[in-house]
């Protein structure tokens, strides 16, 4: 009678031991069961783009009379859109040595990983500038042949999502488009809807053509499919992105690089949209001016020269020139607007400026949203570090 209370305490721990390890797992399984949906990655190269808003304008003999520059034809020939932005896009040089084949010059491109088109699924995209795109043939009306190096280190990284048939996926901000923001420029900018990927808000992004660089911020990209799974094209998409004043100011634009020295001179890319006339340089850089002589120069200030087609110093620095009279040390940028909108023509009355973060009254107005609309085709890829 002795023996049973020695066993108790035997059993005891053996029960706990073995009821444990059993039931664990099966709680650390419970999520595992949805599993995320697999797809390819895809990289898809943008083979179109038009700048829909704001419009660029140029006064190239300071007269007044300013010139609508965005859509052909442009003044003699050059437009942003047109010889400029499509041109840069299109162009595909021979590669030495390689022929046939070619590069591209401008590469903007959409990195899928993976791309997941059935709603309301997505992941992670990879948003900016190829490293390169080659053409294997030369051909250029084909696109099943373009190989475009990726590197993540050029590339804005953001999630997307894709959107069902009939959904809105990304339009413009109220009160940020149009002339004076009232109404639309023509063509108007074209809203992206579904079947779509739709990204979330990139840091920032910056695209680069003709010598010209504009950083956007506060970006956002969105884009239908078109031809099955995965997408052949995307489609009506449309790339939105704030650059502040005082960066539009810093940017400088070439005119006779551009224009093949029709134009002379520089311009910033605050003075070629609608905006306030503002100092450049001097001691009341970017104080409001209606002529030079409210922008002096900073004492001690070097005298500009033209060297070898170039400016050295001043207001155009390192821009071209025919003679030192394209190299002032300040210059007043008076912005352009139509001709015939408000008073004077073609004057300063059109205001296309805009709020970031985007408010309806639009009353602290600090740069200009700027709206793209863009196409892209799905092309092979090589990444890269």
């Amino acid at each position: 009678m002795t023996t049973p209370p020695p066993r108790t305490p035997t059993n005891t721990p053996t029960n706990t031991a073995t009821n444990t390890p059993t039931n664990t797992p099966l709680a650390t399984n419970t999520p595992t069961p949805t599993a995320t949906p697999e797809g390819p990655p895809v990289a898809y190269r943008v083979n179109s783009a038009a700048i829909r808003d704001p419009h660029v304008f140029i006064d190239v003999f300071g007269t007044g009379s300013c010139s609508d520059l965005t859509e052909p034809p442009g003044l003699l020939n050059l437009s942003i859109n047109g010889a400029l932005l499509a041109d840069a896009i299109d162009a595909c040089d021979p590669i030495v040595g390689s022929e046939p084949s070619c590069e591209y010059s401008l590469n903007i491109v959409t990195f899928f990983q993976p791309l997941l088109q059935t709603p309301p699924n997505g992941g992670n995209v990879l948003v900016g500038l190829a490293e390169s795109c080659v053409d294997a043939d030369g051909n250029t009306a084909t696109t099943n042949d373009i190989t475009c190096t990726l590197s993540s280190s050029n590339l804005e990284a953001a999630t997307y999502q894709s959107l069902g048939a009939g959904t809105t996926c990304l339009e413009p901000h109220a009160n940020t488009k149009g002339p004076g923001n009232v109404g639309n420029y023509n063509p108007a900018i074209v809203s992206t809807t579904g079947p779509c990927a739709k990204s979330e808000q990139l840091g920032s992004f910056e695209f680069a053509f003709e010598g010209i660089s504009i950083g956007l911020q506060n970006v956002q990209v969105a884009a239908q499919y078109q031809g099955g799974e995965p997408a052949a094209t995307l489609t009506n998409g449309l790339l939105r992105g704030f650059v502040p004043e005082s960066a539009a100011r810093a940017i400088k634009i070439d005119a006779g690089a551009l224009s093949g020295g029709l134009i002379q001179g520089g311009f910033s890319l605050s003075q070629l949209l609608a905006g306030p006339d503002q100092c450049d340089g001097g001691t009341n850089d970017g104080a409001s001016c209606t002529n030079v002589s409210q922008c002096p120069a900073n004492p001690g200030d070097p005298t500009p020269t033209c060297v070898d087609g170039i400016c050295n110093g001043g207001a155009n620095n390192g821009l071209s020139c025919a003679s030192a009279a394209n190299c002032p040390l300040t210059v007043c940028r008076v912005s352009c607007a139509p001709a015939g909108f408000g008073t004077p023509p073609g004057g300063t009355a059109q205001d296309d400026r805009d709020e970031n973060p985007p408010d309806p009254a639009n009353n602290d107005k600090s740069g200009w949203w700027f709206y793209l609309n863009i196409g892209a085709t799905q092309v092979n890829h090589v990444l890269v570090p």
